[in-house]
Parts: structure tokens; C-alpha cells; sequence
């Protein structure tokens, strides 16, 4: 079984009742330390090819999963923008805002 399927077989499994975590700062602690862990785990697989193919599927899965929040942060903040505004001109200006906005984060996660 490919590794990203498996990962997502835990997930469904796993974690499906696993309990939500809120507290930012104890997030990014358990990430950090769980990155390294998971980066010094890469190296009980037999081959740098395996490594690289196991870093490479998860990273992807962590930049789709940044992008998507990055996007709607985004998104929510543009649109409370547009809504704060009675003035044609500015909800015009917030449209191209949002236009240019959605094409430089896409960018940046290299989806465009």
C-alpha cells in the first residue's frame, strides 16, 4: 500500500475521534517537535528514493492544507471588507484586491 493511502487509512481509522485540539501555542510545540520525530523516522525507510517519495507526499499534503486556510482567511477578510462599504469605487478596488490577492497565494504555493 502507498504511503499516502495508508496515512489516509489512519486518518479515517485512527483519528477519526481523535480530540480537537484549540490552543495555538500547544499546537506548534506538538508540530514542531512531531516534525522532527516524523523527518527522523524518513530514515528507517530502505532507500533515499522512499525517503524522499514519503517527505515529498506529505509536505504536499501539508502545503494543500495551508493554502486551502490561507485562501479562506483570505477570502473572509476581503469579503468583510466589500460588506463594510456602501461606496461603489472601494467595493470595486476590494474586487481587484481579491482578484490580484487569489492569483499571488495560488502563486505561492505554486497551484498556478
Amino acid at each position: 500500500m502507498r504511503l499516502d493511502k495508508e496515512a489516509r487509512k489512519i486518518e479515517e481509522t485512527m483519528l477519526r475521534r481523535a480530540r480537537r485540539m484549540e490552543q495555538p501555542r500547544e499546537l506548534k510545540a506538538i508540530l514542531r517537535e512531531a516534525l522532527a520525530t516524523f523527518e527522523g523516522s524518513l530514515e528507517q525507510l530502505s532507500s533515499e528514493e522512499e525517503k524522499q517519495e514519503a517527505l515529498a507526499l506529505y509536505l504536499d499534503r501539508i502545503r494543500r492544507v495551508t493554502f486551502s486556510f490561507h485562501m479562506a482567511v483570505f477570502r473572509k477578510t476581503t469579503r468583510e471588507a466589500y460588506g463594510r462599504t456602501e461606496n461603489a469605487e472601494v467595493k470595486q478596488h476590494v474586487i481587484s484586491v481579491l482578484e490580484e490577492g487569489m492569483k499571488t497565494i495560488a502563486r505561492l504555493y505554486r497551484f498556478i
